[in-house]
């Protein structure tokens, strides 16, 4: 969870550095999500400092929504999620998606998507 908070955080950073002015952020780590939108997380938790981060930087003058999305149905999170393992530590900025990303965009665009398999028991 601390790894998606801090991209949380970082994306909102990027954005204001940017002057956005509507950001939508997705992110497959429920819990990061809930704390967010709920505003709940108990001070001793080590997470406490970066959601207040996020709490005070999706105010202001913007427009700043995030929800949770099962990886399957974000392909282009996933790809980058790959592709940032691939390469050196730390924040890269892509100007413009990589040439491999772009079917994915595609997609997206189009709304179509993987489906999830879970066994179903009995």
């Amino acid at each position: 969870m601390l790894s998606e908070l801090w991209g949380i955080l970082t994306a909102l950073k990027l954005g204001r550095e940017k002057n956005i002015s509507q950001l939508w952020i997705e992110s497959d780590c429920y819990h990061a999500v809930w704390c967010i939108l709920n505003k709940r997380i108990e001070k001793s938790d080590p997470c406490s400092p970066l959601v207040q981060s996020i709490l005070e930087l999706m105010e202001g003058n913007w427009t700043v929504r995030i929800s949770h999305c099962c990886r399957e149905g974000n392909q282009v999170a996933d790809w980058l999620s790959k592709f940032g393992h691939s390469t050196g530590v730390g924040l890269q900025v892509l100007d413009a998606p990589p040439s491999r990303l772009v079917q994915y965009l595609a997609y997206d665009y189009c709304g179509v998507y993987k489906q999830r398999r879970v066994r179903v028991s009995d």
